[in-house]
């Protein structure tokens, strides 16, 4: 069953017009147009998404302006959307375009909305799950709840049955989290990992 999220990295670039600080009037403040895009997009999750679904919207970076007595006629922000159910992901996405289009009526700015990369979530199929697990001992194996980090191993699975999993490198001397400055592992490990792919040799040819 499902495992990992879905990924689409969402890109956002308001355009306004630069004028004096001290004469708003001559411009158009694309700082003003961001800060209520970021406020109403974090209302799609919570008003939008069914409460049984699961989505995730995060926007990581903004940037825009270049000085303190100039109206800034540019912002880019980037975030992530993560869900399970690609029929979700594209209703945030609509949802984002028409908070967009409202902010070029309301606020006189031009707006683009694009992702840079996007795959579907990660989800093991049954019979290869249940195949594997006969191939194991019982105390090698930890059950997970699915998570709504990422993987682009999900894009074989839209092609053929696939199996993802976790191998466990946490000890006393290695417990950062991945993605994290801090983190690594005892290389010792790899002969784990290494054990469980000779173990899983032909498994999707078994009937």
């Amino acid at each position: 069953g499902p495992l990992m999220a879905g990924m689409r990295d969402i890109n956002v670039d308001i355009i306004g017009k630069s004028a004096h600080g001290a004469r708003p009037q001559h411009g158009t403040d694309a700082v003003v147009a961001a800060a209520q895009f970021v406020n109403q997009a974090q209302t799609i999750i919570s008003r939008n998404v069914d409460p049984v679904d699961t989505a995730v919207l995060t926007l990581g970076v903004i940037k825009g302006g270049e000085a303190r007595n100039i109206v800034c006629d540019r912002v880019h922000m980037e975030g992530t959307l993560r869900t399970f159910d690609d029929g979700v992901a594209d209703m945030v996405k609509g949802r984002l375009y028409d908070i967009l289009s409202g902010l070029e009526k309301g606020m006189g700015v031009e707006t683009r909305c694009y992702e840079t990369m996007a795959f579907p979530a990660v989800v093991n199929d049954r019979a290869l799950t249940q195949r594997a697990k006969e191939r194991l001992d019982e105390s090698d194996i930890a059950h997970v709840e699915k998570v709504m980090i990422s993987e682009d191993f999900s894009c074989y699975q839209r092609k053929v049955p696939g199996l993802f999993v976790f191998l466990g490198v946490r000890d006393e001397g290695h417990d950062a989290p991945l993605h994290t400055k801090e983190f690594g592992f005892d290389e010792k490990y790899l002969l784990t990992g290494m054990e469980y792919v000779a173990r899983m040799a032909g498994l999707s040819d078994e009937k």
